[in-house]
């Protein structure tokens, strides 16, 4: 992607802006939540004005790009760019460890029909964006004017978060209101069988927040084949939320129920165990892994170092 490159250009990653909030805000820990295309066009719209017609009190940088893409965001959603205008958003980081504070993905949950199971069973369902929300108010409430009859849990999370749904959808959360609903599809008459990742989730849920948490995930640094050392985060955006979260889950069932003598269950193990399966799922290496000039934005093209199979068991 080129905007990854545009990224590099304006020194986006590792980059403190102030937000509207008031708030000092990471860039890099706000783009999971960004609308790349727009991001995209801001970025595009500082290099024109600072190569055609520069302003003598304007300085094009992290900034400057920040402040357009709010506008932008407005202009396009409809509504303000929650990082810029809430002063309890929480960064990237903050916001795993708030999931993995109240133990969010084990703790059951009571719905409006009476049934009871996992939080985790319902997110493959959730909008990222407004159970990013919740969170977010549910740790500003109870941090800044906490109710004493208030049970910051996630029993609140799901209350909140399936308030929130019918605001924005205009219909109920399915799993809070079908007594039916179970958390599990029907498999069809001559459907494949699940593979093993797939039944090691059916049988066991993964507090994956809790394991990327307890590796500091993000902020580990990881060894790449091209000899680069870097922050595990740094590459996150880069990558296949999808495949991430099978490796992460991978990494525990292995670790807790067959674990290799030679074998550290760490960020680096996660790191490695993704590139293989990002190369297996897109026939292609992950930059980021192979390029001995990535620092956080596209590198020109170059031939791809050999591939560095894992060791198997």
């Amino acid at each position: 992607m080129l905007l990854f490159a545009h990224l590099g250009e304006v020194a986006v990653f590792d980059t403190h802006i102030r937000a509207t909030s008031g708030k000092v805000v990471h860039f890099d820990g706000a783009l999971m939540v960004m609308d790349l295309d727009l991001l995209d066009e801001s970025i595009d719209a500082m290099k024109r004005e600072r190569t055609t017609a520069p302003r003598s009190d304007a300085i094009t940088d992290a900034q400057w790009v920040w402040d357009d893409y709010c506008r932008r965001h407005l202009a396009r959603h409809g509504e303000r760019f929650v990082p810029d205008e809430s002063p309890s958003w929480l960064g990237s980081v903050d916001f795993f460890d708030a999931m993995a504070e109240i133990d969010l993905f084990d703790s059951q949950v009571v719905a409006r029909c009476g049934n009871v199971f996992p939080f985790g069973r319902t997110f493959p369902l959730m909008s990222g964006g407004l159970l990013r929300e919740t969170i977010e108010a549910m740790v500003h409430e109870r941090d800044t004017r906490a109710r004493p009859d208030a049970r910051y849990d996630a029993q609140w999370v799901w209350r909140h978060y399936c308030e929130r749904h019918f605001e924005r959808r205009g219909q109920h959360f399915v799993p809070d209101v079908d007594p039916t609903w179970r958390g599990a599809k029907q498999t069809a008459p001559n459907a494949a069988a699940p593979t093993t990742a797939d039944a090691v989730v059916q049988a066991r849920p993964i507090n994956v927040f809790r394991a990327m948490k307890e590796m500091d995930l993000l902020r580990a640094e990881v060894f790449a084949q091209s000899g680069n050392v870097f922050e595990f985060g740094r590459a996150s955006p880069l990558m296949d939320k999808h495949l991430l979260r099978e490796t992460i889950e991978a990494m525990v069932h292995e670790r807790d129920t067959r674990p290799r003598e030679d074998a550290k269950y760490d960020t680096q193990w996660v790191w490695e165990e993704y590139c293989e399966r990002h190369l297996e799922h897109y026939g292609d290496y992950f930059i980021p892994d192979v390029s001995p000039t990535w620092r956080g934005e596209d590198p020109p093209a170059s031939e791809p170092l050999p591939f560095r199979p894992r060791p198997t068991p």
